[in-house]
């Protein structure tokens, strides 16, 4: 694969990932892919389920904690992901510290509005498969089925958009006979979004609620702050020397990783190419050894799926975005809005792949051994200085977390969690962690399978965790495909083609929120005492 095809890949999942229904581009995040310092397994999401995988309650922990050791960093502005040393959960935690709320304090009424929005969000609702979720998590569910839509429609038109020269017909054609589908499906999404869903409701007390917390900041930095010990002290390991301070860390949908489970496809044709290369910003290009716009392939193709980092001690739009709080003078602003302090960005999202199949125009001969995912075939493309640079940065950030996990384990023997001179595959536990840890994993985050009406979709479970004063929105759908039918958009590979493949499931990217200006404190508001 040359150079040319993976800025051109890269280009228009960046047209997929950081636009908004109308193609226009999203200031709020960024599509990076990630710099081969992540490199997973399916067992590494295992602890959601322990049971289910057969993962004792060590295990479970380790796991756990490698995940939150791992996924919980701050990251720099660009196409590949470049995270820097110091974790997500210690700068969210000391801004809270930090943070100088404004003076104002509901009144009465305000107090019975914000009372009556918390008890609307939470409220509980039977789902016809006798699940309990939520208002605010159900609305969340449908909203998301409807961006699902919405993404498989940019997709499908990029590729008509883009389309030149050899191929292109066929793609254009097929464009014609799909886009009626796309329409009406994206329509009956939203329809379901609004009526099931019950848009206009939750979005009328989800904006009270925003703007009545920020009518009682010191309340509401109070409740945040208490909330945030409350989770720490969850998986706290380390009370003394407080080296190893882990935050209680989840993904949904918590089984996207099983081979039952329902991804989309994701295609770039040679008749694409050369136009989206086109729309490639100069930095991007700079980035890779491009020496010819020669195109080697006829179609690459690969399943992808969006898996949701959980962060329920976290909160960005109620308390990072809002403007009812600021920091002492002398103390650097998290953001400036341009990619630089702080807290320029964080990731929020992971985007995984799997069955690729690339169709080479000539046969390739590959050197024994050599790698075939998708991530792979892009880093061999990019230039040598920019790799070393990268392989470097991972080095320090891979050193961190190793260090982190083996300082874990050690500390798990000294607590006498594990019997160190047994070397039975049944550790002896400490109950009183064991008895800890069920709870943090199986009724902090309670789980629900979500539903759909009249679709045919794969079971995903998701997770669902409960907060102070309400449930975030965070109750991602299953993942499914909405057309029944998806015909190839081009037809068969010449008979010379070679074919790529691997069905291995590999983390791709991250969907990452950049701040704007942080903080922002709104200068209308009384901060005087």
């Amino acid at each position: 694969m040359t150079p040319t095809i993976a800025i051109a890949l890269i280009t228009k999942m960046k047209l997929i990932f950081e636009t908004d229904k109308q193609g226009n581009s999203e200031s709020n995040k960024f599509l990076a892919f990630q710099n081969g310092a992540f490199p997973v397994t399916k067992e590494n999401f295992y602890f959601m389920q322990p049971d289910k995988y057969g993962v004792g309650p060590i295990d479970t922990a380790i796991k756990m904690f490698d995940f939150s050791n791992t996924f919980n960093f701050v990251a720099e502005v660009g196409d590949f992901i470049r995270p820097v040393s110091e974790p997500l959960q210690e700068v969210y935690h000391e801004t809270l510290k930090n943070a100088i709320p404004a003076s104002n304090v509901r009144g009465p009424e305000q107090e019975v509005r914000f009372a009556k929005a918390i008890a609307y969000l939470n409220e509980p609702i039977i789902l016809p498969n006798g699940e309990t979720t939520t208002n605010l998590a159900n609305y969340d569910k449908y909203e998301q089925l409807y961006k699902i839509a919405v993404s498989e429609y940019k997709n499908r038109s990029l590729a008509n958009i883009n389309a030149t020269g050899d191929g292109s017909e066929a793609v254009k054609q097929q464009w014609i006979n799909d886009e009626p589908i796309l329409k009406k499906d994206i329509e009956r999404n939203l329809l379901i979004w609004e009526s099931a869903g019950k848009r206009a409701q939750v979005e009328k007390y989800l904006g009270d609620f925003l703007s009545l917390s920020a009518a009682s900041p010191n309340k509401t930095i109070g409740d945040l702050k208490l909330e945030y010990e409350l989770f720490s002290k969850a998986t706290s390991i380390d009370h003394l020397a407080n080296e190893l301070n882990y935050i209680p860390t989840f993904f949904s949908p918590i089984n996207f990783f099983e081979d039952d489970a329902g991804w989309h496809e994701l295609s770039l044709d040679q008749s694409e190419v050369q136009s989206l290369v086109s729309k490639a910003p100069a930095s991007l290009k700079d980035l890779f050894e491009v020496a010819d716009d020669n195109i080697d392939i006829n179609k690459l193709s690969v399943e992808y799926t969006v898996v949701e980092i959980i962060r329920e001690w976290l909160h960005y739009s109620d308390f990072l975005l809002q403007r009812f709080w600021k920091l002492p003078d002398g103390i650097a602003p998290l953001a400036d809005g341009s990619g630089s302090g702080r807290l320029p960005a964080f990731p929020q999202k992971m985007i995984f792949v799997r069955n690729l199949k690339v169709e080479m125009k000539q046969a390739v001969v590959e050197p024994q051994g050599t790698k075939k995912g998708l991530l792979d075939l892009i880093f061999r493309k990019l230039k040598p200085a920019f790799q070393t640079n990268m392989l470097l940065k991972n080095n320090e950030v891979l050193k961190l977390r190793n260090d982190r996990h083996f300082k874990t384990k050690e500390l798990l023997l000294k607590k006498n969690l594990i019997d160190a001179s047994s070397t039975s595959a049944a550790p002896a536990v400490n109950p009183v962690f064991h008895a800890s840890l069920i709870n943090m994993i199986n009724v902090n985050p309670r789980v629900h399978p979500s539903t759909m009406i009249n679709l045919k979709t794969t079971e995903q479970p998701v997770v669902k965790a409960r907060v102070s004063r309400f449930y975030k929105a965070s109750w991602s759908p299953k993942v499914f495909t909405t057309l029944n039918a998806q015909p190839d958009m081009v037809a068969a590979p010449t008979p010379s083609a070679t074919v790529i493949s691997t069905p291995e499931m590999e983390l791709l990217a991250f969907i990452c929120n950049q701040l704007p200006q942080c903080p922002s404190p709104d200068l209308q508001l009384n901060w005087e005492g």
